[in-house]
């Protein structure tokens, strides 16, 4: 029914010792997920008639909101901020808006060296997540907008023929990505 996160956030938090006692704990991620992917759709049908640059003005208006009202429940209500899609929206709907951004403005002809630029910014603000999260990182908030600004980064500006594009065809970079989902399950 897609709604384990609403089990979740009733009970006890995702890093608390009794989650360790449930399976299905990562449901939480999937059922916000599927929230989403049902919404999203009727958003788009109800704003149709606007059209395309209006929709991506609506988007943007409802990350921003959706961005704030995290970074007050990560404060004030931390467990329905980790759990729940109105404050998780933001994060999904990062991805929602550079997709539809490069539909409405196909990729202008940047230069390679702008694209390898932005994109190892994008990189680096992923992998610095890795270097000052804690566990006390109020997740998700203001604190980790440069996560989801480094991800976009690299959506929007990424190059085929850039070193990080090499680096990350790896094959060790892309076997942890072949079984990062896996992994993630079975944690």
């Amino acid at each position: 029914t897609f709604s384990s996160n609403f089990l979740f956030w009733q009970e006890a938090g995702y890093f608390d010792i009794e989650s360790d006692l449930k399976p299905l704990l990562h449901t939480w991620s999937l059922a916000v997920e599927e929230q989403f992917y049902i919404l999203y759709p009727l958003f788009l049908i109800l704003f149709w008639k606007f059209g395309r640059k209006r929709i991506l003005s609506f988007l943007i208006v409802i990350f921003i909101i959706s961005l704030f009202v995290s970074n007050w429940a990560s404060l004030n209500k931390p467990a329905a901020n980790f759990y729940l899609l109105p404050t998780r929206g933001w994060e999904i709907l990062a991805g929602a808006i550079s997709a539809f951004t490069l539909k409405i403005y196909p990729r202008p002809s940047r230069s390679y060296y702008i694209n390898t630029i932005v994109s190892a910014i994008g990189f680096l603000l992923i992998i610095s997540s890795f270097l000052f999260f804690s566990p006390e990182t109020q997740s998700p908030s203001l604190k980790t907008l440069p996560l989801i600004i480094g991800t976009v980064f690299i959506l929007m500006f990424f190059d085929k023929s850039s070193p990080l594009s090499k680096f990350l065809s790896l094959k060790p970079i892309v076997f942890i990505g072949l079984i990062s989902y896996s992994w993630y399950l079975w944690h």
